[in-house]
């Protein structure tokens, strides 16, 4: 018995490793985002003391779509938490097989959600530029933000195929950010056949980013 419970308290010591060295990994490929993020809101509130630049969207909705964006990946930083709940409650299996299944699959996965949420950011600093200089396509930022959104979800379906009493988050998470992902792509898409302008389409990317957060704090906030 004191041998196995030895070996339960080394394997739990060596997962808490892995874990802590796929925090700060992540966290870092997070924080580059943050950094375009803070790039942009830099320029725009700068711009209010200088010339006025001619923007693709008015300055005010290029500042709130900024803190729409950051909410999203602030809540993006618990993603390695969803990774960890679930080995210590749901997974089957010994350490070696579910190091295997963290090194395929999760681990990649997760820097997936850190690239995205980069491109999303330095997007948005190419929004904020000068019209002359700037060449980022609003609808190109809303597809990428349905793609995070989207991928996020099917990717925590997964994680949710264990017993019951782990579906609860996951699921919950998983409904809101498809929901919210697929109504991104459903309004980018009527909006570009409409051919409507970039402020109506990062207006609708701001409702419908703040409104996946607000859901997600609202009713999950005690996971954060």
């Amino acid at each position: 018995m004191a041998q196995s419970t030895g070996a339960e308290l080394h394997e739990s010591a060596l997962l808490e490793r892995d874990f802590f060295v796929l925090h700060t990994i992540y966290g870092i490929a997070l924080i580059v985002g943050f950094e375009k993020l803070g790039e942009s809101t830099y320029s725009l509130a700068l711009s209010y003391f200088g010339t006025t630049p001619v923007l693709p969207a008015p300055r005010p909705l290029l500042l709130l779509l900024a803190a729409s964006v950051s909410f999203v990946g602030m809540r993006f930083f618990w993603a390695v938490d969803n990774v960890l709940r679930f080995k210590k409650h749901c997974a089957a299996g010994g350490r070696g097989a579910w190091r295997k299944q963290l090194i395929a699959i999760h681990y990649p996965i997760l820097f997936l959600h850190a690239f995205v949420f980069f491109f999303i950011c330095r997007l948005h600093l190419d929004l904020s530029e000068p019209i002359e200089s700037g060449h980022a396509h609003p609808y190109f930022f809303v597809y990428m933000s349905a793609g995070l959104l989207i991928g996020n979800a099917i990717w925590l379906q997964v994680l949710a195929r264990g017993r019951e009493e782990c579906k609860g988050r996951e699921l919950h998470w998983s409904a809101n950010n498809l929901g919210c992902g697929l109504a991104l792509l459903c309004f980018a898409g009527l909006m570009q056949h409409c051919e409507a302008n970039t402020s109506m389409v990062l207006w609708m990317a701001f409702s419908l980013l703040v409104l996946n957060s607000l859901i997600d704090i609202l009713r999950t906030s005690d996971a954060y």
